[in-house]
């Protein structure tokens, strides 16, 4: 029997694949919100894959909670 941890961590990561396939598929869906960076939100959940497009290929700088500091990632597109 799942617990309701289980189910959740399991709804987070199926809510993850799904997210990065609607990525791959068309990451233009996805608007700029800071600079070039690209925001695709992960269904249900607060969180975030922050990406930018360079040369049809899809550059992924973190996965992150919404509600945290945008400087930390930011730090982490300039790198």
């Amino acid at each position: 029997m799942k617990t309701k941890n289980n189910e959740l961590s399991s709804d987070l990561k199926n809510s993850i694949y799904e997210s990065i396939e609607l990525l791959e598929n068309n990451p233009f869906l996805n608007s700029k919100r800071y600079n070039q960076v690209r925001v695709k939100y992960i269904r249900r959940f607060p969180y975030g894959i922050h990406f930018t497009l360079e040369d049809d290929k899809v550059k992924v700088y973190g996965f992150f909670h919404m509600r945290r500091d945008p400087a930390k990632w930011l730090e982490r597109s300039k790198k």
